[in-house]
């Protein structure tokens, strides 16, 4: 049964291959990069971008908080002052 599954997907993939049929690329790909939908797509990828630098951002301020509490808790609990005192604390 699987191998008849796998069989079918095959021939299905090898059909589409061999289809003369031109692929048609979009606005951006084709060449045209003063369309609306060129503009669009730019403006779209730089909105993700920002939301993804924001995110990280945001963990490695999060990593380096941690790090830093992690550090006085562990010079408090043996009983020493911290010796590395930031303009943050």
């Amino acid at each position: 049964m699987i191998r008849l599954k796998n069989l079918i997907l095959m021939a299905g993939t090898l059909a589409l291959m061999a289809l003369p049929e031109p692929i048609f690329a979009c606005a951006a790909c084709f060449g045209k990069n003063d369309s609306q939908m060129a503009k669009g797509m730019n403006a779209g990828i730089f909105s993700l971008l920002a939301v993804i630098v924001s995110v990280l951002v945001g963990a490695a301020v999060c990593g380096i908080y941690l790090v830093k509490r992690a550090s006085k808790l562990s010079q408090a609990a043996q009983g020493q002052q911290p010796t590395v005192q930031s303009q943050f604390d």
